[in-house]
């Protein structure tokens, strides 16, 4: 399973995900610090931050996901929150990318 840029406030979504069993094995989750769409929503909820906008897996008190921060792929002037599909170098480091099983 894989979110991309998802607009859930982290800690619904580590309370959220906790029920899930089994977990979806791999759970990838697609993220970036220079999403202006996540840091409206985050703005209109009175909360300082999206989960799209998380960097490491630590912050999701260890539920078993792999993030992949796309922050230096964002294209300037692009609002990135289509980086994972529309920003050539995150394109070509996913055609690449044989991290995952």
């Amino acid at each position: 399973m894989t979110l991309i840029s998802p607009d859930i406030d982290p800690e619904v979504f580590v309370v959220q995900a906790g029920r899930i069993t089994p977990f979806p094995q791999p759970f990838i989750l697609m993220t970036s610090t220079r999403d202006s769409i996540l840091d409206l929503a985050a703005w209109i909820a009175g909360r300082p931050r999206r989960l799209g906008e998380i960097t490491t897996a630590d912050e999701l008190g260890g539920l078993p996901v792999t993030v992949i921060d796309l922050s230096d792929f964002a294209d300037p002037g692009q609002n990135g929150h289509d980086t994972a599909f529309a920003a050539p170098r995150a394109i070509e480091y996913f055609r690449n990318f044989h991290g995952l099983k």
